[in-house]
């Protein structure tokens, strides 16, 4: 079944986690070496990918099928299918592992891991989907958490951001204009997301007992956790739009991270 074999069209974008300037330039065929101070981010396109739903089913486990096959719609079981399948493949080209023997488990808080040889690989990764897209983020040794949301208008964000924002989050949005109300609601809550599945904790993890940027004109920034105003040197943290329609934010353990933006458009064989 389907190793990753070579990309039709790719190209990386690496910007700094901490500077977020960016340098774009060609990249190899093949799935380029991952280095210890790297992060891969692989854009998988759910709709593209819905006429190989078959054969990316192929290469799940039982259980993920049984997941697939309690979703209620058919679109929402294709999306799932696909995003796991790709997930598969991706981590395969990493580890060496046929994508259909990966083996996962689940931290306390459902974080999935690779185990056995491939989680002796020393990869990490973490995966995120909203509407018709999906990331997954791949590194090597470094806690890893990443989250993507469809640009809309959100039902009650008002109501979302008193129950899960810091008061210092909450005062920043009411300062800001009308216009950018919305976007800067997402960009704090993918930052947030981020950096809570980045622990391992996902919303077990108070969202309000940390800050982060949220406003235009200010980089990506883990500002407060606690009471410890430095805790943002402990991570990278970076904002960016995988797609028009798009935010997503990506957090990765230390500092000095550079990102890969990788397009996924390869044949599944």
């Amino acid at each position: 079944m389907g190793h990753i074999e070579a990309l039709a069209s790719v190209r990386a974008t690496s910007p700094d986690l901490k500077s977020e300037s960016s340098l774009t330039a060609t990249v190899p065929t093949r799935v380029a070496q991952l280095g210890p101070r790297e992060a891969h981010v692989w854009h998988i396109p759910l709709l593209a990918l819905s006429d190989r739903a078959e054969r990316l089913r192929a290469l799940l486990s039982p259980a993920e099928c049984s997941s697939a096959l309690r979703l209620r719609f058919k679109r929402d079981r294709e999306r799932f299918v696909c995003r796991r399948g790709a997930v598969r493949l991706i981590l395969s080209g990493y580890v060496g592992v046929a994508p259909d023997r990966l083996q996962f488990r689940t931290n306390v808080h459902g974080k999935p891991e690779l185990k056995g040889l491939a989680g002796r690989s020393g990869i990490r990764f973490n995966s995120s989907h909203s509407g018709d897209l999906a990331l997954c983020a791949v590194t090597i040794g470094r806690r890893i958490g990443i989250d993507v949301e469809k640009v809309r208008t959100v039902a009650d964000a008002e109501g979302i951001a008193r129950l899960f924002f810091s008061r210092s989050e909450q005062d920043e949005l009411s300062a800001l204009p009308a216009d950018d109300w919305q976007l800067s609601f997402l960009r704090c809550w993918t930052r947030k997301e981020a950096f809570v599945k980045a622990r391992g904790n996902g919303l077990s993890y108070p969202l309000k007992c940390f800050d982060v940027s949220l406003r235009p004109e200010e980089p990506a920034a883990l500002l407060r956790i606690g009471r410890d105003t430095a805790a943002g040197r402990h991570w990278s943290m970076m904002s960016f739009e995988p797609h028009g329609d798009y935010m997503a934010a990506i957090v990765v353990s230390g500092s000095g991270y550079r990102v890969s933006s990788w397009r996924y458009f390869e044949e599944v064989a």
